[in-house]
């Protein structure tokens, strides 16, 4: 049976770490095999987490999630990061 590729965050910064690396260990839950941490370039680093498959045939259905409700109108070509001059 083939591994399960990683799952990668590139590029975190040094005093991130230990908060990214909390939150990925408790989205993985029990599924968590390890959490590896690289240095990249100076103070930047990967973090990947890697994760057993889960029994199939406990999670037989995908539950359906509730559709979004709007946001309110939108206006096309507008970024609210940006003003006009």
């Amino acid at each position: 049976m083939p591994r399960r590729p990683a799952f990668v965050i590139p590029k975190i910064p040094q005093f991130l770490i230990g908060a990214v690396a909390g939150r990925e260990a408790t989205k993985a839950g029990e599924a968590l095999v390890r959490i590896v941490i690289r240095e990249v370039k100076g103070h930047l680093f990967d973090i990947s987490v890697h994760t057993r498959a889960m029994c199939r045939r406990v999670f037989r259905y995908r539950p359906k999630l509730p559709a979004l409700p709007e946001t309110g109108p939108e206006v096309p070509g507008f970024y609210a990061g940006v003003a006009d001059p």
